[in-house]
């Protein structure tokens, strides 16, 4: 399955987001070869990054709502071999906004 089918995206968005990525990190992440592409070493770091980030975000979900109940927000999906997670988490309970950088913005009901 294409990266563009599991985010639901026109593949030249996730393109786009894949080459801001490289470009805010300076690295490259996936290797381009004529029958698709695979992650490189500093991808596969990227992709490992998101994942505890993901990790951490339901962590500090669940840990919100005990305090004061639901917890409402804002998650912007990282670019790139990230996006699939921080929409992931996205589409767990969190509105999604698609930008080109991740940001977090939570907010507690108090």
């Amino acid at each position: 399955m294409l990266a563009a089918d599991v985010l639901h995206l026109m593949p030249s968005a996730v393109s786009q987001q894949i080459a801001r990525l490289e470009a805010v990190v300076g690295v490259t992440g996936l290797d381009r070869q004529p029958r698709g592409a695979v992650l490189t070493q500093a991808g596969r770091v990227l992709a490992e990054t998101a994942e505890r980030i993901e990790s951490e975000l339901t962590d500090a979900r669940k840990a919100l709502a005990a305090l004061h109940g639901d917890v409402t927000g804002t998650l912007g999906a990282a670019p790139g071999a990230a996006a699939h997670s921080a929409t992931e988490q996205a589409r767990r309970g969190l509105k999604a906004t698609p930008p080109a950088y991740s940001y977090y913005d939570y907010d507690t009901n108090v």
